[in-house]
């Protein structure tokens, strides 16, 4: 939005905001709040501190992209981005689009399109001429702004796999030149874990057959193995709140997302991994027995959903609650849980849906990280 007022010594301004790029979902006067952590991008791309850009503020006239949280009408930027001092007119014909590097050359690259968040009228207009491409070719220099998170810097950034959000500031032919580029997030491959080494920090795995690295030319194919180097990565899980894991919670057969960088042939490729976020194995099924001292149950699965490692579980499964658990559904806590269970009378069951892993094969036994519960009458 374009800044109304500010007021340095207060780490305020009131902006009249919207949503969308184009500004037209409008969401009436906010006050922006900054502090020492907040990071100030100008125009050319230079980073400012708090003083210079309240310096360079002209009321009335600033157009800014603020990333932060919403709370009420307030905002706590993160980061500010100046558009420019002239109430948008300088970026008017603008177009800014959201998609993945598919390759990357020196000096360009090929974005497949994913969203049009700005100009989407002169978009739709060239890309039609162009026969509605699900990719465009795009162009970069030493001025191209590139944005991470916190930090400002150039193309040298860039690797594929990544999902963007591009500038153009003008719109007419390919390559399309990129002003700025957003990274939106690292990038990400899916596959199955086939081997891992604990003690070693490393792991294999196969790719999906339609994952990004494939279709690149990064890996062959669906049957070729990932050496990873685990030493620099982290490890969640894709439950509510995204719980650690370590290494050792690594199993062979678990679906994984990786972050990171390839390295080796495409036929015996590498992968320096930064994070790897494990897919819970998800079941369904009737809660048999529980002990609420050692805070599990057992259950009759029905179904399995998502693969949990290397074994799934079936109607002699042990389910451990985690410290982590939480609890949807007809109960919304451990003790509910417990408590829902003793009550049941002639006829009921707890029907349970079930997220977690694999933590000891042979005694079929499972971590629960979510429950959602079902109190039902046969």
């Amino acid at each position: 939005g374009v800044i109304g007022s500010a007021d340095e010594l207060a780490g305020t301004f009131v902006m009249h905001g919207y949503v969308d790029d184009d500004l037209s979902l409008d969401l009436g006067n906010l006050t922006v709040a900054v502090d020492g952590s907040t990071l100030f991008v100008d125009d050319d791309g230079a980073t400012l501190d708090s003083a210079g850009f309240f310096a360079a503020v002209v009321a009335g006239s600033t157009l800014v992209e603020v990333h932060g949280v919403l709370s009420g009408e307030t905002l706590a930027a993160d980061r500010i981005e100046v558009e420019d001092h002239s109430g948008g007119s300088s970026v008017a014909s603008q177009v800014k689009i959201e998609g993945v590097l598919t390759d990357l050359q020196i000096g360009g690259g090929t974005l497949l399109v994913l969203d049009v968040k700005k100009g989407e009228e002169d978009a739709e207009l060239i890309l039609g001429g162009l026969g509605d491409p699900d990719s465009i070719e795009i162009s970069f220099d030493n001025t191209t702004i590139v944005i991470d998170d916190d930090t400002v810097g150039d193309s040298s950034a860039l690797v594929v796999g990544q999902r963007l959000v591009v500038s153009f500031p003008t719109f007419t032919g390919e390559p399309f030149f990129a002003s700025k580029i957003d990274l939106k997030s690292e990038a990400q491959y899916e596959g199955v874990l086939t081997d891992v080494d604990a003690p070693g920090e490393a792991a294999t795995a196969t790719l999906d057959d339609d994952d990004l690295a494939i279709a690149t030319g990064l890996v062959d194919d669906d049957t070729t193995e990932v050496a990873i180097d685990l030493t620099g990565s982290t490890f969640e899980l894709d439950t509510d709140g995204h719980p650690a894991l370590t290494i050792d919670d690594l199993v062979v057969g678990l679906k994984v997302e990786l972050e990171g960088t390839f390295g080796g042939s495409s036929s015996s490729p590498t992968f320096a991994a930064t994070k790897l976020k494990v897919h819970a194995g998800e079941a369904e099924g009737t809660v048999d027995l529980v002990d609420s001292d050692l805070r599990l149950f057992m259950a009759s699965i029905a179904e399995v959903d998502d693969p949990w490692g290397d074994v799934d579980p079936d109607s002699l499964s042990t389910f451990f609650l985690t410290d982590s658990v939480v609890f949807t559904g007809d109960v919304s806590t451990e003790q509910e849980f417990f408590d829902a269970f003793a009550a049941l009378g002639t006829g009921e069951t707890l029907e349970v849906e079930v997220q977690g892993l694999v933590t000891d094969s042979l005694n079929y036994y499972f971590d629960v990280y979510e429950v959602k519960v079902e109190l039902a009458s046969n």
